[in-house]
């Protein structure tokens, strides 16, 4: 059996910074469930990589009702902190949304890969049991095990709902953020349409962005801002994958 300070659980942003970060002072195995790494990352900003926000962190917070959850982390790795792991330099758009200079998420990916290159990673690797004494699959040993295997809004790439079984801990409500509107109207008929720099409302809430109107609802910056408020309003179990709208 194979023995290691961290078994990371998923190869996705948050399990490669995860190992980054922790390669600096611990043996680490990285366990990804796909045969290559950041398969989703390769998707976002339409292939582009939106990978920040260049927004003040203070300013940055107040788009989020758990912000005490995230102050803590948004000061201790800011930014800058991220910018400075690349080769290359960045590109803000509207709204302070930051995107490589190659607009490439190809080289996002690559750039956080060559920084792996010390550790050890296993793919094709499905997790399917961890035992009390942090034993995987019957043959990996960890002292520590981080899960970092994602939301299950895209099981297409590899995302799945068993992976919250993986945890005994008590797990958090489970809601949609940053996702696309879909309408009770047929707007195909006018796909492809995109509004410019709108303010779009919900309850009290108003958010200024574009808004693209796709075969089934609405998508775009403008919406996909304004999902997270939308999502926090409802009652929403995505396991159970029934809305209970008050």
């Amino acid at each position: 059996m194979k023995e290691y300070d961290i078994a990371i659980i998923g190869g996705g942003p948050a399990g490669i910074m995860a190992a980054i970060a922790a390669s600096r002072t611990s043996r680490v195995i990285l366990l990804e469930k796909n045969p290559s790494l950041g398969r989703k990352l390769l998707m976002t900003g339409g292939g582009r990589c939106n990978i920040t926000n260049n927004k003040p962190i203070k300013q940055l917070l107040t788009f989020f009702n758990n912000k005490n959850f995230l102050k803590h982390s948004f000061y201790s790795f800011t930014n800058e902190d991220l910018f400075s792991l690349f080769d290359f330099d960045f590109i803000t758009e509207d709204d302070d949304r930051v995107f490589p200079e190659t607009e490439r998420a190809a080289d996002v990916l690559k750039c956080l890969s060559d920084k792996l290159e010390e550790i050890v990673i296993s793919y094709n690797f499905e997790v399917k049991t961890i035992s009390e004494d942090f034993v995987i699959n019957d043959c990996i040993k960890a002292d520590r095990i981080i899960i970092a295997t994602g939301g299950v809004t895209y099981p297409q790439t590899g995302c799945s709902p068993d992976n919250y079984s993986l945890t005994t801990q008590p797990i958090t409500d489970i809601k949609y953020g940053l996702s696309p509107l879909v309408t009770c109207e047929d707007l195909s008929g006018i796909a492809g349409v995109t509004l410019n720099d709108v303010v779009i409302s919900y309850k009290k809430t108003k958010v200024r962005g574009n808004v693209l109107v796709s075969h089934v609802g609405l998508t775009g910056p403008g919406i996909i801002n304004l999902s997270n408020e939308i999502s926090e309003s409802i009652s929403y179990n995505l396991l159970a994958g029934e809305p209970d709208v008050d």
